[in-house]
């Protein structure tokens, strides 16, 4: 995609092939355009922020076996976990 912003600030391509890039987003159609990938030399993660709520309250698809309710707070009160 920042071969994409650079081709669209150099006047390369018009919003209407970006349209239609993000429409078909196959890497056979940005070749066709000669967008070539950005090297990743020097880009760096500089920041993450996560949503604390995301901690207190996880979506259901991303549970483990090891978390609990927090009524269980001993094993011996929990249910068998299968691993």
């Amino acid at each position: 995609m920042i071969a994409v912003i650079v081709a669209y600030a150099n006047y390369d391509i018009e919003l209407r092939d970006i349209d239609w890039l993000l429409s078909r987003p196959d890497p056979i159609n940005f070749f066709a355009f000669d967008l070539v990938a950005a090297p990743p030399n020097g880009l760096f993660l500089a920041n993450v922020v996560y949503d604390p709520n995301s901690f207190l309250n996880p979506l259901p698809y991303a549970s483990h076996p090891w978390d609990f309710r927090e009524d269980d707070n001993d094993l011996e009160n929990s249910k068998d976990i299968i691993c």
